[in-house]
């Protein structure tokens, strides 16, 4: 057999003589040992539209080699070795050792990233990370590894970044929906859409008070959400909940926060200490009249996430004195009327035995002086 190519014999660097397996159907290429049947995937079955051996439909093929091809799916960029099992080897060993790690991170990032709205019903082009990608293995298979990296190195980077304020963005979005569903229902209950709860004082006041705190909540986040450090693959699947759960605790801050200066724990004036906050303006309870009152509160104690547990923790602290005190004074009171009888009856008993003592002392001297006299 002439080692001269063909369409169907094609020879490989560094082998001794030509490798016949793409002319091979089936069994074992003496050249190579690779082993064929008529499912095996060659070169020239890798097509657009059709599928690779993953079972991925094939939207491009963006490169194409003799001994390799490069194609994209949904599932991003993948190459086909060389049909000869030996040359394929030494092509997957290289690919592996020099960017299979890199390259591992970027599909796994271009994958989390957002995919345009038209991407539902239109095929969506290539895009710059897979033209890096594409790139980054041609210049491996064609033996320029260092380029290779010195080109995904930077790439790699810009997909993180990217992706991280994706994940601003979600986190962002998140906490806005919950804030958006939180203001819906509070509208509607104090609208009189949704049962309101039968007590025996209007709760609206509260109501509103938690539905600016959740908007405060809101507002602080999308204030600092450049400082959010939400790197992908560091639970980014719970970036959306503790979004929404952060909203939440906005609402209860307001909510809380109004209840304690209604109460008159809270005062407005803590170096004088003698009007509570409702007080000091004339009231004893917040209303629906005093709704923008009652909404300036809600929203700074939502936008301020960490006044209310502060302003909780002070309270726990003052408190918690004053009832050791208490405790302290209650068992001394019990100690000493315990010990009072017992110390009266001992005093008793003393006075009682040292009075005919001293009496008869007194009585003998009395004698001697006056027999002396």
């Amino acid at each position: 057999m002439s080692p001269t190519l063909s369409a169907d014999i094609k020879s490989f660097p560094g082998s001794d003589g030509i490798c016949p397996s793409r002319d091979l159907k089936s069994g074992t290429c003496p050249k190579c040992q690779g082993t064929f049947d008529e499912l095996t995937l060659s070169l020239h079955d890798i097509q657009k539209n059709k599928v690779d051996k993953m079972g991925n439909r094939i939207l491009g093929i963006h490169w194409i080699s003799e001994e390799y091809l490069v194609y994209r799916t949904k599932q991003g960029v993948a190459v086909q070795f060389s049909d000869c099992r030996k040359l394929q080897r030494e092509q997957r060993e290289k690919y592996v050792r020099e960017i299979g790690s890199m390259l591992c991170q970027l599909r796994f990032l271009t994958s989390q990233m957002a995919k345009p709205l038209y991407s539902l019903w239109k095929p969506v082009a290539i895009n710059y990370y897979d033209h890096q990608i594409v790139q980054g293995m041609v210049l491996t298979l064609e033996g320029d590894p260092k380029d290779a990296r010195d080109l995904l190195g930077p790439t790699l980077d810009m997909a993180t970044s990217r992706l991280t304020n994706e994940n601003r963005i979600r986190y962002l979005l998140s906490c806005f929906v919950t804030g958006l569903a939180i203001v819906l229902l509070g509208v509607a209950y104090l609208r009189g859409w949704i049962p309101k709860i039968s007590t025996q004082d209007d709760i609206s006041s509260y109501v509103l008070a938690g539905m600016f705190g959740a908007i405060g909540a809101v507002f602080s986040i999308a204030m600092r959400v450049q400082t959010l450090e939400l790197v992908p693959c560091r639970e980014s699947s719970m970036n959306t909940r503790m979004g929404s759960l952060r909203i939440l605790i906005g609402f209860l801050a307001g909510s809380s926060l109004l209840l304690l200066l209604a109460s008159g724990i809270v005062r407005v004036f803590p170096a004088t200490g003698q009007q509570s906050f409702g007080q000091s303006f004339g009231m004893k309870s917040f209303g629906m009249s005093d709704w923008p009152l009652v909404a300036v509160i809600g929203l700074f104690s939502g936008f301020a996430e960490r006044m209310v547990p502060n302003l909780l923790r002070r309270v726990s602290e003052t408190v918690e004195p004053v009832t050791q005190a208490t405790a302290t004074t209650a068992a001394t009171t019990k100690s000493y009327s315990e010990k009072a009888p017992t110390t009266s009856a001992a005093t008793t008993k003393s006075d009682s035995g040292k009075v005919p003592a001293i009496s008869a002392a007194t009585t003998k001297s009395d004698s001697e002086k006056a027999v002396t006299a």
